[in-house]
């Protein structure tokens, strides 16, 4: 398909693809009172960043929508539905997609505004079903090991006690007595937890995580006993995305089903301190909505840091998610954009 409108790189288009897997929303609609139909791409966010560069690209509508409730923020939204520009689009960002790639396929296969209404009505129904497509252990493949359930800890290896076994198979009571008497084993530093090494992976692959951890990513910063952990997790109900960053950074998978009509959940999370900061240093250079944070942790960010330090940089890094209070007055969308980019 060939667009008039200036088109964006290769990685810029992969982290519209990342982008659009985790937030974005494709659908096939009437128009002309059912004389033709129409497909619509559409996002909602309260960050307009990425927004407003896809507008510079591909034109579409934008709108601000005010919200009902006075902790939720103005929301952007983001409409593309001529389909010319929608299949320049959707042919962009088609070679990096996962999760809805076989949405992306029929429709760019099937569509015309003048197609017949039972064909527009099997697209329609379709486009529902990939949709809703069922998690379960058996659309996993073969090769992802999810974590078992918590087996039941030994117990304590000195006769006669029947506690759990807690450090060094000694439970805590006969542990700290040990460690009192000095004659517990002096403790080898786990070095394989202070390195981190990824497999070679091209800048389109880093682009599509970055899009889709702005989307739909989050960073957990929290203290536990003396030290400050960060950790990075996604909940979906498609795999696909997933497992690329599986297969590329560890980390832990876990299914978590639900009980109809919702529908399960994979949930993948990365806790290792070096892998989640290598993590955070290949997504950097892509980020738009998340760059501040990411900036300050990557800056800030020390395992051992006190209680002050590591409370402030919780605080920098939830300013301005949420807005509490009274709403505040509605700004135009020149403002808007204005403010954005100064």
């Amino acid at each position: 398909m060939i667009s008039p409108l200036p088109r964006p790189d290769a990685d810029r288009c992969a982290y519209y693809a990342g982008y659009f897997d985790a937030e974005g929303s494709l659908g096939v609609f009437p128009a002309n009172a059912g004389r033709s139909w129409c497909t619509r791409i559409s996002f909602g966010q309260t960050n307009p960043i990425v927004l407003q560069q896809l507008h510079s690209f591909y034109r579409g509508t934008l709108s601000q929508i005010r919200r009902q409730r006075v902790n939720w923020r103005d929301q952007t939204h983001w409409t593309l539905t001529r389909f010319n520009v929608v299949a320049c689009f959707l042919e962009d960002i088609r070679p990096y997609l996962g999760e809805k790639r076989d949405q992306v396929e029929a429709v760019l296969a099937r569509f015309s505004t003048r197609m017949l209404a039972a064909d527009a009505r099997r697209l329609i129904r379709d486009l529902k079903r990939m949709k809703k497509v069922a998690l379960t252990k058996r659309r996993l493949p073969t090769g992802v090991k999810l974590p078992r359930l918590p087996q039941k800890l030994p117990r304590c290896e000195i006769k006669g006690c029947k506690r759990d076994a807690r450090a060094q198979r000694l439970c805590t009571l006969h542990y700290q007595r040990a460690r009192a008497a000095d004659v517990l084993p002096a403790l080898q530093p786990n070095r394989s937890a202070m390195t981190f090494t990824r497999p070679e992976v091209a800048t389109t692959e880093l682009a599509y995580f970055a899009g889709y951890f702005d989307g739909d990513g989050s960073v957990d910063l929290r203290r536990k006993s003396a030290t400050w952990h960060l950790a990075i997790a996604f909940n979906q109900t498609r795999p696909e995305a997933l497992l690329r960053l599986h297969a590329v950074y560890g980390g832990t998978l876990q299914l978590r089903e639900k009980h109809p009509p919702r529908r399960h959940q994979l949930k993948w999370a990365l806790t290792k301190r070096e892998a989640v900061l290598a993590f955070l240093r290949d997504v950097q250079p892509f980020l738009l909505e998340k760059r501040r944070e990411v900036a300050l942790l990557l800056e800030r960010y020390r395992p051992t840091m006190n209680e002050t330090a590591g409370q402030a940089l919780v605080a920098e890094l939830c300013r301005g998610r949420t807005t509490r209070g009274r709403r505040s007055q509605p700004r135009s969308l020149d403002a808007l954009v204005s403010a954005q980019n100064p």
